[in-house]
């Protein structure tokens, strides 16, 4: 609680606003704001409607990401976790008076709020609430401040205190866990090539077309209806999903079992690149349910069978066109549906126009060259 606090300098009474704040587990004054003398807190006071400025934080947001890491206790999880292997820190450094886990859960909170660099996180957060919700000063936070953070974290304790913040979140929320999804996704870098301490940043094909930049590779399994994340897995940019996918689906089936899922009543859903032979009898030698997609030019005949048998089916409250039969796929029998994706449908007509626009656009580009026999062009071309 912050008081009014006076203090003699040179025969003057000054006065200031202060609140007591553990600096390093000691109590000490903080002074929030600087009065000065009586005299001139009394013209400033006489004078504050004209003078008067406003200034409007981002609040709802970070108060309520702030809660729910109480209520997780993120906090005192990751820091049980923490061990600085420099010589020159301690085993639990902190920095700016803010512990490592602490860091790490701010950073968090950041990236769920905009995307922004860890150097230019500061200045985001002197945006919001969040210095007044923690009674600190954020600075000298700067983007080395996270790493020295980053650093304390040992690798090898992720898992470990994944799984504690999962527990945890599954004590404080009903997550519906019946339906899982799984998917992976790649980032480039700018890590250099020289760069031999980071062992997974690899050159291969990704989304963002910069094959020139090595790249990262994600894989997660989220909730369906609320997106939690149940497991994450890093991987070398340069390996394609299916291989990903039979490295990674029996610690999935661990994570599941360890937070005390039942793998039986659990659906996995995977896309066709994951979809392989090879990988669906893992997946059933593992006891677990799933739903894979096919590649209708591997499967033509079972789409000539849907096209004159697809049905109006309500989905969600949405009406879609759907066909659903028994076949044999891969040597087992499976259920199968096949349905028109309206959203696909719709870019691939917007694919095939802007095409024959830039068909109709070569043509016209022709004709107006065979018009005009004067034109270097069609000289060039003896015409």
């Amino acid at each position: 609680m912050a008081t009014i606090q006076s203090k003699i300098t040179n025969g003057h009474k000054y006065w200031y606003i202060v609140e007591s704040r553990r600096v390093n587990g000691k109590p000490r004054p903080v002074v929030l704001e600087y009065l000065g003398k009586a005299d001139d807190l009394l013209k400033r006071l006489q004078g504050l409607r004209d003078s008067l400025k406003l200034k409007s934080y981002s609040h709802g947001l970070v108060a309520k990401l702030l809660q729910v890491a109480s209520e997780l206790d993120i906090c005192n999880v990751l820091n049980g976790f923490v061990h600085s292997s420099k010589e020159y820190t301690a085993e639990k450094p902190i920095r700016n008076n803010m512990t490592a886990g602490a860091s790490l859960m701010l950073v968090a909170i950041g990236r769920a709020c905009v995307v922004t660099s860890k150097n230019g996180w500061a200045q985001w957060a002197r945006t919001t609430s969040l210095e007044y919700l923690l009674r600190t000063n954020f600075s000298k936070v700067d983007s080395q401040h996270f790493w020295d953070a980053m650093d304390a974290f040992p690798v090898e304790a992720i898992e470990s205190a994944e799984r504690q913040l999962l527990e945890n979140t599954l004590r404080h929320y009903n997550i519906k866990m019946d339906s899982l999804f799984y998917d992976t996704t790649n980032f480039y870098t700018y890590i250099n090539t020289t760069n031999s301490r980071c062992h997974i940043a690899k050159r291969g094909k990704n989304k963002q077309k910069r094959m020139d930049l090595r790249k990262i590779g994600l894989a997660l399994v989220v909730t369906k209806d609320d997106m939690i994340p149940l497991f994450h897995h890093s991987y070398e940019g340069n390996m394609n999903d299916a291989k990903v996918f039979r490295k990674v689906i029996e610690k999935i089936k661990n994570r599941l079992e360890a937070i005390g899922a039942d793998t039986k009543s659990h659906t996995i859903v995977f896309d066709r690149g994951i979809n392989s032979k090879k990988n669906i009898e893992l997946v059933e030698s593992l006891g677990m349910k799933y739903v894979g997609a096919l590649t209708p030019f591997h499967h033509k005949s079972l789409v000539e069978e849907a096209s004159t048998r697809l049905e109006e089916t309500v989905v969600n409250g949405k009406t879609i066109m759907a066909y659903r039969t028994f076949t044999n796929i891969w040597g087992r029998d499976m259920t199968v549906v096949v349905t028109i994706s309206d959203k696909l449908k719709e870019g691939q007509i917007r694919g095939i126009h802007t095409f024959l626009a830039s068909c109709d656009a070569a043509i016209s580009k022709i004709n107006r060259m065979l018009s005009n026999p004067n034109s270097k062009k069609t000289e060039s071309r003896g015409t």
